[in-house]
């Protein structure tokens, strides 16, 4: 079944943006919706489940498929179910294992003699990859393929992801850098839109690369050069790898949580009645963006001070339902002033009740002793206060494999690998305790420098210090500074941009520390007013790999310190927590290589 939606929030209306991203949705609903009105005739559209959760931003819903005539719309499977449109279009990402279900079910469809026109459309483009296996199975002589350029799916009012799910394992494991491409492209994207940004902060290796790509973009002419006045003042570009510490860290944020319990996918999570305190065990779909004047408010706040202001807006909606007004004692001013604020009470009412429930499924779990237990021992790792055999042992007493290999991922991190001794007793033990089929992983989190044997010291205990990482005392009920967001430890993706919006620059001192190279650009603007045409301080933040809802509530703390000038708009390839960097890490089927377009 279906889950229900539980919640009033809608898709975001991204009105509240410190930059127009309207724009930005209006013109990838243009490119749609002009690719679909080439086509004649009613359409049957057939939709790849990866895509169909991120193209609800763009196309809001079916409304826009309905005015392009789509009489009807299913999801891929290998055999389709029956149509009787004479336009079957695919909706696909390039990924071999969906392109070649859309194969399959063409090849059914031959062999049942349907007659229709077939298309092929790309998200954002076909590549190479797509190609030779469209042409391998004769596909490609009996379709269109058509690519989208649709790729920059606005999650919210600050939050932009080009949604590669599976980002972080491409890139880093398997040296798959078409996820570079893509980054660079949206960024060029929104030059287009917001004119050349002047100043380019590029953080990591892949961060420079991406840097290299848009600014040769400009060098080649491939892109048309604009005359706006830049409403981007600054972009910062941070490679995930430069900071792999904050992901393994617990958020203690109320989205941050309800993301790492429950799974927040595209903006939305799906939970059972029964978790939300019900009888039922039903799934509701929740929507979570800022349409949900509470969630606005809740999303960053610490887990303690959630508890205290839901308590408050339960005692407000409370009040204003009690002055109803009372029958005979009322003027008619009174009665009409009620009814005109009764729908926003409804709405209140039913928004309380989601987040009641929403708080319930996770305090369950955040007020149990294992939880507190793991949350102490991940905050002894990050000041530097406990050994790998304290994790090793969590094993005995019945914790998760993903809380335990976390812990030792942390903990390698933080001290620059495990001794040699002690990382062979560490993988022993994981591998007696959780199986042999752990082997992968720690084979893959090994490759990548996650959980290794040292050979040398690092420089973690003095970027703790100089970059005030770990906070003692912090209860999470004041927002002053960003430690707030897991009660003690400051995300160093966090600290570095909030280096730059306060004080301009990465001190020379903190760029030597980061186990990932600083660069700083200038691009040369057409417009000869420069900086002084910039209508208002924004930067752009790009994260490549992946960011955590940590470090967007990191990000969005900086608004509140009194020396800020930014408003910060977040342009990620995918979200990520160390629980999926793990799921991730232990698939054992690889990724096919997908090279960027040709």
């Amino acid at each position: 079944n279906n889950p229900r939606s539980a919640s009033m929030a809608t898709l975001p209306t991204l009105v509240s943006s410190p930059l127009n991203l309207v724009a930005i949705r209006d013109d990838e609903q243009k490119k749609l919706k002009q690719l679909l009105t080439e086509i004649e005739g009613e359409k049957c559209i057939v939709i790849d489940p990866f895509l169909s959760k991120p193209l609800n931003f763009i196309t809001e819903g079916v409304a826009l498929l309905k005015q392009c005539c789509a009489a009807q719309i299913m999801s891929l499977v290998p055999v389709l179910g029956s149509f009787t449109q004479p336009n079957l279009v695919y909706f696909l990402m390039p990924i071999a294992k969906h392109v070649n279900t859309a194969i399959s079910s063409i090849h059914k469809l031959q062999e049942q003699e349907i007659n229709a026109r077939v298309f092929l459309f790309f998200f954002p483009y076909c590549t190479r990859v797509a190609k030779e296996l469209l042409k391998d199975s004769g596909v490609s002589d009996v379709c269109t393929v058509m690519n989208t350029d649709v790729n920059i799916y606005p999650l919210d009012d600050d939050i932009l992801s080009l949604e590669i799910s599976s980002c972080y394992p491409d890139l880093y494991l398997h040296n798959d850098l078409t996820s570079l491409q893509l980054v660079a492209d949206a960024i060029c994207s929104m030059e287009q839109f917001y004119g050349v940004i002047p100043e380019i902060t590029a953080i990591g290796a892949n961060a420079q690369a991406v840097v290299d790509m848009v600014l040769q973009s400009r060098v080649e002419g491939r892109l048309k050069e604009v005359d706006l006045p830049p409403e981007i003042s600054r972009l910062v570009v941070i490679d995930r790898s430069a900071d792999p510490v904050t992901p393994f860290v617990t958020p203690l944020t109320y989205e941050g949580l309800i993301n790492e319990l429950l799974g927040i996918e595209c903006g939305s999570v799906t939970v059972s009645e029964k978790a939300m305190g019900k009888q039922s065990d039903k799934p509701v779909l929740i929507r979570l963006n800022n349409s949900d004047s509470f969630f606005q408010e809740l999303r960053d706040e610490n887990i303690a001070r959630v508890v205290r202001s839901l308590n408050e807006k339960a005692i407000q909606v409370k009040e204003e339902s009690e002055a109803r007004p009372q029958d005979g004692n009322s003027t008619i001013n009174e009665i009409i002033d009620f009814r005109y604020k009764l729908p926003e009470l409804i709405q209140k009412k039913k928004f309380l009740e989601t987040h009641l429930g929403l708080l319930n499924a996770v305090t369950t779990v955040t007020n149990s002793d294992a939880f507190h237990a793991a949350w102490e021992l991940e905050h002894q790792v990050l000041a530097g206060e406990c050994t790998p055999q304290d994790i090793a042992a969590l094993a005995d007493v019945g914790t998760p494999l993903a809380t335990v290999v976390r812990l030792l991922v942390l903990w390698s991190l933080v001290n620059s690998g495990l001794k040699p001794k002690v990382f062979d007793e560490a993988r022993a033990s994981v591998t007696q305790f959780f199986g042999l089929p752990t082997l992968l992983l720690l084979h893959n989190l090994q490759k990548l420098g996650l959980l290794v044997p040292r050979e040398a010291a690092g420089n973690f205990a003095t970027l703790r210090s100089r970059m005030r990482l770990v906070q003692d005392g912090v209860d999470g009920l004041s927002m002053a500074d960003m430690s707030y967001v897991t009660s003690g430890y400051a995300p160093l993706s966090g600290r570095l941009l909030q280096a730059l919006t306060l004080q301009g620059k990465i001190s020379d001192e903190i760029a030597r520390l980061l186990a990932a190279p600083v660069r700083e650009t200038r691009q040369v603007l057409r417009t000869a007013s420069g900086d002084a045409t910039l209508r208002k301080k924004l930067q752009l933040v790009v994260f490549v790999g992946g960011v955590t809802f940590t470090e967007i509530a990191a990000v969005r703390q900086l608004k509140q310190l009194a020396n800020c000038n930014y408003e910060t708009v977040i342009l990620t390839t995918n979200i990520l927590n160390g629980s999926k960097i793990i799921r991730e890490l232990s698939e054992e089927v690889p990724a096919i290589p997908i090279p960027p377009r040709e």
